[in-house]
């Protein structure tokens, strides 16, 4: 199993030459707040969109204060789930808003998925970010990625532009792009194709570096050691004085059984009494990476032994109709190289 280090990397376009219409006419009001975020598992939520905003995403948003989106990703800290890294990165403000913004975290099997977010001011309750980013890939830890970067709106104040006097949203908003192609004048987004909007940022992705952790076996998936069969005759040697007695002792020290049988192997001669299967393929749970199960099976017979008419013999019988399927699953993980 193995961990990566990445560096997070937001680029700042958003200036009076990129994006003119209603630009904030204050420049000393104009910012972008911390970067915020966490490299996690599936499980947690720093924010998401189609639902409502939580206390934490609400205060960035409104207010460029991260506290509460900070307090609840190192709440959450914990190496069997939840979040594993702080992302924080620095705020800017006006002369300094095209410098980038720097953080560096680690992932791992289990939190292989990162998001951030980042307040943009003066808005109403606007911010940038990504949500439950995959950094595992079929290949491996992601290597590079860039991605373009668009306001959401909270969905906790109403307001039609950057400066625009604000109202509380009742009832609340799910977290939504802001919209573009409004037919308010008033908007910066007015009449505006998609297409023709120029992103707010750009995100950048790199990995760092890969590294093993110690005490992990890389190949562990929760399958049982087997040993190694090896086909042989128990073939004699012509030694002068070999006796029976060595040759089967040199017999049996060539033919060595597997610990677990095939699914074709699996039925004793009390018919369906048989050993377990092979454990199954680890599927993740979120059918990526990290924590997963697998199963195993065997058939057992169906105890007849208080209903009438039936005899012990019945044991004894080879039909699969007289089985039933005994089944184990465990905890096991999908490992990201």
């Amino acid at each position: 199993m193995q961990r990566s280090t990445l560096r997070g990397h937001i680029q700042r376009k958003w200036s009076r030459g990129t994006h003119n219409l209603h630009f904030p006419s204050k420049p000393d009001d104009i910012k972008y707040s911390h970067m915020i975020g966490a490299s996690h598992d599936f499980t947690y939520t720093l924010w998401e969109q189609g639902v409502k905003a939580s206390d934490g995403l609400r205060q960035l948003a409104e207010e460029a204060n991260i506290s509460k989106l900070e307090r609840d990703v190192i709440l959450n800290m914990s190496e069997t789930g939840g979040t594993r890294t702080l992302i924080r990165g620095k705020m800017h403000q006006h002369p300094h808003m095209s410098e980038p913004s720097y953080a560096l975290f680690r992932v791992d099997r289990i939190h292989h998925l990162f998001s951030i977010a980042v307040a943009l001011k003066p808005s109403p309750d606007w911010f940038l970010g990504t949500s439950r980013f995959e950094l595992c890939t079929e290949e491996g830890w992601l290597e590079s990625h860039q991605l373009p970067m668009y306001p959401y709106d909270a969905g906790t104040r109403d307001g039609i532009s950057y400066d625009s006097i604000t109202t509380m949203t009742q009832p609340a908003d799910n977290v939504e792009r802001v919209a573009v192609g409004s037919f308010d004048k008033a908007s910066p987004f007015y009449q505006m194709n998609l297409n023709d909007l120029k992103p707010f940022a750009i995100l950048e992705v790199r990995r760092l570096d890969v590294y093993p952790l110690v005490g992990v076996d890389c190949e562990d998936n929760g399958e049982e050691p087997k040993r190694k069969r090896i086909k042989g005759s128990g073939r004699k040697y012509n030694r002068g004085k070999g006796t029976a007695d060595e040759e089967e002792e040199e017999h049996e020290d060539v033919e060595e059984e597997n610990d677990e049988p095939l699914l074709a192997e699996s039925k004793t001669r009390d018919g369906c009494t048989g050993e377990w299967s092979r454990w199954s393929t680890c599927i993740a749970d979120d059918r990526i990476c990290g924590a997963g199960t697998q199963t195993r099976t065997r058939y057992i017979p169906i105890d007849t032994s208080d209903q009438p008419g039936y005899e012990s013999e019945v044991l004894q019988v080879k039909s699969i109709e007289n089985c039933q399927k005994d089944q184990q699953i465990q905890q096991c993980f999908v490992n990201c190289y």
